[in-house]
């Protein structure tokens, strides 16, 4: 794991652009503590500098940015499957210098080009030059970030965003619709930023940039698309269990793969309690496991607990209140994202990943299970009213101008289903705020656009949504950039392609048919008793009213959002309906205030 920070300029280079790849890569150190390197082709206006967090095969070796023939590599995750490409490439008659993953990448797109992406399982963020053109790769699940500029001097690219913004001055000026998907979503779309300059690469793309400076984009990997039965609901047998928890363990195996020590965030639910489970049981590998605890919000570490004394895992709870960076969110969100993101489980993550640092460099989490397995509860609520929001969108759509006053439920159904898909959704998302956010200017339908187009009920188009934008724009940066400034590698088994297309054979409806986690919670059964399991999903949520409670200026006038919005918005702050609505007013004023 490590920091990437680089350009490709329209001239040559002179001693004050090496001087300023020097200080981009220095302001990336806490991704990559362990050394850096650089190196340039000054012709031909390339500089590639490179912080390093060493965790397989640590010689001087294996450092980056790393050369073979004429490709050079600098490149930021971990290739988990390196093993097994290395063997591919020894038979096709490569020879090996290290025992790094690094080398085994780069040889692989030495002998096949783009298509070796077909063969990885890993998560990275990639540049390689090959003498010829600088391409820019990301992982199929965007685990790994990596931002790029366009200016007129050239190309600018970074590991994080808050290198860029800073060093190149850029300006924040998002769009009405970018600002209205920002209050309904928390985070901006993929590829942008809301800065106009500054994109960051989208999950499994590929960008090629040649010697005019032409940017070519390509997407080498989708998320399988699956087909919705109908008639009877086939109940997932023994033998699909076995198959997916076979290459769950493969999976887990391979992200067990390190020359540091590992540890596992451990809280009480399903994915996580899974994860141990293996440990313990199927691998037989010695691991601690980490806990956060929050006093004034959901607290998961009594149950975790329990989960670790039942596997015989050495268990640490760290308590949310000794860190006190809560008090000042909306710059910690600043700094540590460095583009708008409203998600504060970053804050706890940073936390818990300096404590454990001492003892471990590499954590596993459970992100990602929710998403393949249906295990939001949202995604349960959609199901179980699928049927509504086939017909009573119509109804209410007749009567949209009616209001409804004391009639709650009736005023609820009306914000729910209210609409096209995208609006459906998007009042999802905000606790039945929807026709507040209607009241903007500029809708964000285009950036949801698929919704509308696609015939399948909104539990699956939301399923998708979270995957390929939810899950690399929020959660993963969340979890990303919280324990990578820690210098903390953290790896997601069930980020896996084997494992979602494993899933993708399934009767989709299986997943909530018969309960929430259904699927999961029976492979986890095989290994502790059902009542040691949480009944209910729980979630890493920060509790955000810490900050609220003291916000000390108020967020009731944001450029280009309707004041009375605001206020509404601001008033309620302390109301769990519009609690997140209020942090996204607060990030937003933060980056407006700053320019």
């Amino acid at each position: 794991m490590c920091g990437i920070f680089g350009f490709f300029l329209k001239r040559p280079l002179v001693v004050e652009d090496k001087e300023f790849g020097r200080r981009g890569a220095e302001m990336l150190r806490h991704r990559g503590p362990d050394g850096n390197g650089e190196w340039c082709d000054a012709g031909k206006g390339l500089y590639l500098g490179h912080t390093r967090l060493a965790i397989i095969d640590r010689s001087d070796g294996a450092s980056q940015p790393m050369v073979r023939k004429n490709h050079v590599i600098a490149y930021n995750g971990e290739l988990y499957n390196y093993l097994e490409v290395r063997k591919e490439l020894i038979i096709l008659g490569w020879e090996f210098q290290t025992s790094s993953d690094t080398e085994v990448l780069l040889v692989a797109w030495m002998e096949w080009g783009k298509f070796a992406l077909d063969r990885f399982d890993g998560m990275y963020a990639f540049v390689i030059y090959d003498g010829d053109c600088v391409h820019l790769v990301s992982d199929p699940f965007g685990e790994k970030p990596l931002y790029w500029s366009r200016l007129s001097s050239g190309i600018y690219f970074s590991s994080e965003a808050g290198v860029l913004t800073e060093l190149l001055n850029l300006g924040f000026e998002p769009t009405g619709e970018q600002v209205t998907f920002f209050l309904g979503m928390g985070f901006f779309p993929a590829p942008e930023t809301g800065f106009p300059s500054l994109s960051i690469v989208r999950p499994s793309t590929h960008l090629t940039i040649n010697q005019r400076f032409q940017v070519d984009e390509s997407r080498y990997w989708s998320i399988p698309q699956v087909t919705v039965k109908r008639g009877i609901i086939h109940k997932p047998d023994e033998n699909d269990l076995d198959r997916i928890l076979e290459v769950l363990i493969e999976s887990l195996r391979r992200r067990l793969r390190s020359d540091v020590p590992v540890g596992l965030f451990l809280s009480s639910g399903v994915d996580s309690t899974l994860l141990a489970a293996l440990i313990a049981k199927e691998l037989n590998v010695d691991i601690s496991a980490f806990t956060v605890s929050f006093a004034d919000g959901v607290d998961e570490s009594d149950a975790a607990k329990r989960v670790a004394c039942h596997f015989g895992i050495r268990h640490q709870v760290i308590n949310s209140l000794q860190d006190l960076s809560w008090q000042h969110i909306p710059a910690e969100l600043r700094s540590l994202y460095g583009v708008p993101n409203d998600n504060p489980t970053v804050i706890a993550v940073r936390q818990m990943s300096e404590l454990i640092k001492p003892s471990v460099s590499v954590a596993l989490s459970g992100l990602g299970g929710d998403e393949l397995f249906y295990g939001y509860s949202k995604y349960f609520f959609l199901y179980q009213h699928r049927f509504a929001y086939r017909y009573l969108a119509r109804l209410f759509s007749r009567i949209k101008g009616m209001k409804f006053g004391a009639f709650h439920k009736l005023r609820l159904a009306q914000e729910l289903f209210c609409g096209d898909k995208a609006w459906q959704f998007i009042s999802l998302k905000n606790y039945g705020l929807g026709l507040m956010l209607r009241s903007l200017h500029h809708l964000p339908d285009s950036y949801i656009k698929d919704f509308s187009s696609d015939k399948r009920d909104l539990v699956y188009l939301a399923r998708d949504f979270d995957l390929t934008q939810t899950l690399p724009g929020s959660y993963i940066s969340a979890v990303e950039r919280g324990s990578m400034r820690a210098s903390v590698e953290v790896r997601t088994p069930f980020l896996s392609r084997e494992l979602l297309a494993e899933t993708s054979k399934l009767d989709q409806r299986a997943f909530m048919q018969y309960g929430q986690k259904y699927v999961l919670r029976q492979l986890l059964y095989r290994y502790i008793p059902q009542d040691l399991l949480s009944k209910s999903k729980q979630g890493f949520v920060y509790p955000t009213k810490r900050y609220l409670s003291i916000a000390p200026k108020s967020c009731d006038v944001i450029r280009g959002l309707p004041h009375a919005l605001c206020q509404e918005i601001w008033q309620n702050r302390l109301n769990d309906r519009y609690t997140g609505l209020a942090v996204r007013l607060c990030v937003l004023e933060d980056f407006l205030s700053k320019g």
